[in-house]
């Protein structure tokens, strides 16, 4: 019987090593473009933060205690300027500006690349998409880390009798550093909490989202106040 050989072109095996390259582009495209992106962002935020002006006239704060411990989230010099607080006095929690050190901003979020696949993916889109959830998990803040590494802060907070929180949020991405505080400080502190409304309506979110944090933070509610910024 005689040998029948079938040779395939050249062409079909560039074809085929094309379509390769092109699968590797589109799972590794978003993730370098990502990284790039969030190098710059965080040049962009530091030098920001860093012409941050604030030569003004310091507001007076009620409940202000200038011989007391300060937990800053902020990243300038604020306390140390306007209101003549020792820096030894401050704690900057997520690092100072002109420090030599980079600045700690990030989220909680933990992204699923699976949650972001369309109905009927590409075979790429699956890499793609673990390497975009991988790059955005890769910006969130190290919280255990922060903490452990403030241990000494922490344990030095037993004779408080009085906690203050002057502009912040409160929302769920800091909770763990008040957890923290509630965990080192006596049961019967009093807390104090600053609220800012232009109207009833706002000022019955403000309400609700400081009874929300106390409920969190399983504090006593007769211990809890709120004053207005």
């Amino acid at each position: 019987m005689g040998q029948i050989s079938v040779a395939f072109p050249e062409d079909i095996e560039l074809e085929e090593d094309h379509e390769m390259r092109f699968q590797a582009q589109m799972e590794d495209a978003p993730k370098y473009h990502l990284e790039m992106m969030f190098e710059a962002f965080h040049g962009i935020f530091e030098e920001w933060v860093n012409q941050i002006d604030i030569d003004a006239q310091p507001v007076v704060l009620p409940h202000f205690d200038r011989n007391g411990m300060f937990l800053s989230f902020n990243y300038t010099e604020t306390l140390e300027t306007l209101y003549r607080i020792p820096k030894a006095q401050i704690n900057y929690i997520h690092g100072r500006r002109n420090c030599n050190q980079r600045l700690v901003v990030g989220h909680i979020n933990n992204l699923n690349g699976n949650d972001f696949l369309s109905e009927d993916p590409m075979i790429y889109e699956y890499e793609a998409y673990d390497n975009i959830a991988e790059v955005v998990n890769e910006q969130q803040k190290n919280i255990s880390e922060i903490i452990s590494d403030n241990a000494k802060y922490w344990s030095s907070l037993t004779n408080i009798d009085k906690i203050v929180i002057y502009g912040h949020s409160l929302s769920d991405i800091d909770l763990d550093y008040f957890v923290e505080i509630a965990k080192h400080v006596t049961p019967d502190v009093q807390w104090f909490f600053s609220i800012y409304y232009n109207n009833p309506q706002e000022r019955d979110k403000e309400i609700s989202r400081v009874k929300d944090f106390i409920s969190k933070l399983k504090l006593d509610a007769s211990n809890c106040q709120t004053f207005t910024l």
